[in-house]
């Protein structure tokens, strides 16, 4: 899947006029400013739906459906809506490939942003790990009566605490 810069939507937007794509699909006539014909997304019998040059935009009255000319495509072509973006890039020979950001498929999009959370889980943990390990070893030197006792009942020295990156979480009969 690709996906591209907004200059690029903005190039397909202006190099297919609305009005030209869409009497492809519809017959139009001119009323004024817009255009008028029968909409192709439900049945009716007279007109309601309008097309405007000036806006480059579509509006139908009886049904509300309304957009620019890639919400056009979307809905008459059953797409999606890049594949009505390329759809139309194409027609109006747009080169696509100066537009690309990243093409990459939707799983690997995926495992990126499982990747990227689980790496961020690992720091957290290891830095939380990292602050109660200094805060043990920080009372060890200060000889906290309570935390050395603590040690000294679950038979662990400062090799086993620094060996392993042991830590005292706070609890109200520990104080740091």
């Amino acid at each position: 899947m690709a996906y591209y810069t907004d200059d690029f939507i903005e190039e397909v937007i202006s190099q297919n006029d609305i009005v030209e794509v869409v009497s492809e699909y519809v017959p139009l006539t001119k009323r004024g400013r817009n255009f008028m014909g029968l909409c192709p997304f439900h049945k009716e019998k007279s007109p309601s739906f309008c097309v405007s040059m000036d806006k480059q935009i579509f509006k139908c009255f009886g049904c509300s459906k309304s957009g620019n000319v890639i919400k056009f495509i979307r809905e008459i072509e059953n797409m999606e809506f890049l594949e009505a973006l390329e759809f139309l890039a194409d027609k109006a020979h747009i080169d696509k490939s100066r537009y690309v950001v990243k093409s990459f498929s939707k799983e690997t999009a995926k495992e990126n942003h499982n990747s990227n959370l689980r790496d961020t889980i690992l720091k957290i943990n290891k830095d939380t790990a990292m602050y109660y390990h200094n805060n043990l070893i920080y009372a060890i030197k200060e000889k906290n009566e309570l935390v050395i006792e603590y040690l000294n009942k679950r038979k662990l020295d400062i090799k086993a605490i620094t060996k392993f990156g042991l830590r005292v979480c706070k609890r109200k009969s520990i104080t740091l």
